[in-house]
């Protein structure tokens, strides 16, 4: 089964994606919450310390593409959409692929190895706190997907909207091939030379995408 999601953004970076047949993978520390995997419960400080490497490990190695179950909230234009005037993407996703994140209040438990300070299985624990925020974030409605950065090109790291293979000195990032994008919806405030820009490269690609 597909879910459909939408992936907020500018309006500038909208058209880019859609030329590139690309979207931009973020980093784990350059995610908007600054608490984004340290959900934890680290009462040690050293822990606190083992643990801050960990996250910086993982930014290394992981990215994450971000998307809503809903296009609606006004808290999501404005936080993720340029204030208003930027743009929604749409995508039909197999479910599998998507990681749905679980807002609570309650801190996950983490072990740390006593001699070496090291995350106890820490692929698990990455999978895990990917999956966790704090219950305030709840409109967003995340869903998630994550990808190796370690296993592509840096150049050029934004995984392709149609899964097609296109000629390229570097490779994407992360291809999704599964990921197939089926409309833009666009801000309310979106300035209207924008709107010509949007509509004329959604004609001039090889792309099944609608505007609203």
């Amino acid at each position: 089964m597909n879910m459909r999601v939408y992936h907020f953004t500018s309006a500038k970076y909208a058209v880019e994606d859609i030329q590139n047949q690309r979207l931009k993978i973020a980093r784990i520390n350059e995610l908007n919450d600054p608490f984004e995997l340290l959900a934890a419960d680290l009462l040690d400080k050293r822990d606190r310390q083992a643990f801050a490497k960990f996250k910086n490990q993982m930014n290394e190695k992981f990215g994450i593409v971000c998307f809503s179950g809903s296009w609606e909230s006004p808290l999501l234009w404005g936080h993720y959409a340029d204030r208003h005037m930027g743009i929604a993407l749409g995508f039909d996703v197999a479910d599998e692929k998507l990681i749905e994140v679980n807002y609570t209040t309650m801190r996950p438990k983490v072990k740390f190895d006593q001699q070496t300070r090291k995350v106890i299985n820490g692929l698990q624990v990455l999978d895990r706190l990917i999956r966790t925020k704090f219950n305030e974030w709840q409109y967003e409605n995340e869903y998630r997907m994550y990808a190796q950065l370690d296993k592509a090109e840096q150049k050029d790291n934004r995984p392709k909207l149609d899964g097609k293979t296109k000629e390229s000195v570097r490779r994407p990032a992360f291809e999704l091939h599964e990921l197939r994008a089926l409309l833009k919806l666009l801000g309310p405030y979106i300035e209207s030379g924008r709107t010509r820009d949007v509509r004329d490269v959604v004609k001039s690609c090889e792309t099944t995408l609608r505007c609203w």
